[in-house]
């Protein structure tokens, strides 16, 4: 369903779709938090448009790492594996993002 404006369009990023399809040059655009058109030039119907050409954007995966963050109440992390999280990272508070903001 094409909109007259989306809320967030990410313009210009190689996609990755998880059909086993080659990855493609396309815009993704966002409505309420839910990913709502995958294509060509659309970014002129974005509210708000976020330029990621050269950065991969997989639409629909799911980050499924953890923090363990109750190490000292669970030493073992058992609440973490029995939920299926067999990796995890401790990660120290650090100001601005991966890309140097």
């Amino acid at each position: 369903m094409k909109h007259l404006v989306y809320d967030t369009v990410l313009v210009g990023g190689t996609v990755v779709d998880g059909t086993g399809a080659s990855a493609y040059v396309a815009d993704v655009a966002n409505n309420e938090g839910r990913i709502a058109d995958i294509g060509p030039a659309l970014g002129s119907m974005g509210a708000e448009i976020v330029d990621v050409t050269g950065l991969t954007i997989a639409p629909g995966f799911w980050d499924n790492h953890a923090h363990l963050v109750t190490l000292e109440e669970h030493p073992d992390a058992e609440n973490f594996i029995r939920q299926g999280h067999h990796h995890g990272a401790r990660a120290a508070p650090q100001s601005g993002s991966a890309r140097g903001h």
